[in-house]
């Protein structure tokens, strides 16, 4: 059939192939792009934040426990020291219920959901044990400054427990 042809006809048919192959890929590529554009978005939207609220949650965990590494540590009782220890795990509170909260409203599938639920009871007991660190600290605090010496035996037994 091409043999009847002449040479404009088959240079005509030709690019019009080559068109409709380039048509054909360039649909493909906008079709892959357009479902790369959903994937990113997905990831701006749910899990960066996920990560990003996930993650100061864990560090400041972390800086917490520094801080009442801070107050446990025997060498460290100037009043001064122990003041920004203190603050420094109040700032870190602060952080840790910011990224909570932050976690908190995106949205989650059923499996996250209920790790989420097992991690809000942990966490719960956790800050709990932690509120309790704090108050001997306080306590240890209210005696030093009430003039019990760092040596009495009322702050080895607070040291000891």
């Amino acid at each position: 059939m091409l043999d009847n042809w002449n040479i404009g006809r088959k240079l005509t048919g030709g690019f019009i192939a080559v068109a409709l192959m380039a048509g054909i890929v360039g649909a493909i590529g906008v079709l892959s792009l357009t479902q790369t554009g959903r994937a990113v978005s997905g990831l701006a939207d749910k899990s960066i934040p996920e990560l990003s609220s996930l993650g100061a949650l864990s560090e400041a965990k972390m800086a917490i426990w520094v801080g009442e590494r801070g107050l446990t540590n025997p060498r460290m009782m100037a009043p001064d020291v122990r003041k920004a220890q203190y603050a420094w795990i109040d700032k870190y509170w602060e952080t840790a219920d910011q990224a909570r909260k932050t976690y908190e409203a995106l949205p989650r599938t059923g499996e996250e959901g209920r790790l989420w639920q097992e991690f809000t009871s942990a966490w719960a007991s956790w800050k709990s044990d932690h509120q309790k660190v704090r108050s001997i600290s306080e306590e240890k605090d209210a005696l030093l400054a009430r003039g019990v010496a760092v040596e009495s035996p009322q702050i080895a037994a607070i040291d000891q427990g």
